[in-house]
């Protein structure tokens, strides 16, 4: 159960926390510290839309940025994003949709985030070796490639015993 807890750095999302000891994903949480307190975009590299938006949390959370956590899906051509991220003035947004969106979507998201303070955090799909998805943004994002669980083996056993006392919880047991 220590073991548990030191390897535990996130729990805003408990179907989808942020645990782990593997050499894979402490180099995550180390590249996440050491972007946070910059001002530029953050592109993590997944195909897990869910542990995304956690990890996206995290770095809104170690920010200390005081205004409030963000996810916009389904950018469309009817969505006016001012509008939406203005419930978020000074806090964190994350765009799941990232490789969707046309480039006039990603420069607007850009500059009403650098007005209200707002840092952005986008999800591609791409992986990172594919640098020829970073001339599609009109920023130069960090990028922050999330490894896979089969990369992180060693915290297979963690999650399964997170899961479980989730379970049992739940279930009164």
């Amino acid at each position: 159960m220590a073991y548990l807890q030191k390897s535990t750095y996130d729990l805003s999302n408990p179907n989808d926390p942020l645990i782990g000891y593997s050499r894979p994903f402490k180099e995550l949480i180390k590249q996440i510290r050491q972007v946070v307190n910059f001002e530029e975009p953050i592109l993590l590299c997944t195909d897990d839309e869910t542990q995304a938006v956690s990890i996206a949390n995290y770095i809104h959370v170690l920010s200390e940025k005081n205004g409030k956590f963000y996810v916009l899906d389904n950018i469309t051509c009817n969505t006016d994003i001012e509008k939406a991220m203005e419930e978020c003035r000074n806090g964190t947004v994350h765009v799941n949709n990232m490789d969707d969106l046309q480039s006039e979507y990603r420069q607007e998201l850009l500059t009403i985030a650098n007005k209200m303070g707002i840092r952005l955090v986008g999800r591609s799909k791409h992986p990172i070796s594919d640098i020829s998805i970073i001339p599609l943004y009109p920023f130069t994002p960090f990028v922050i490639r999330v490894p896979e669980l089969k990369s992180r083996q060693e915290d297979t056993h963690l999650l399964v015993h997170y899961y479980t006392l989730q379970y049992n919880l739940q279930a009164g047991r």
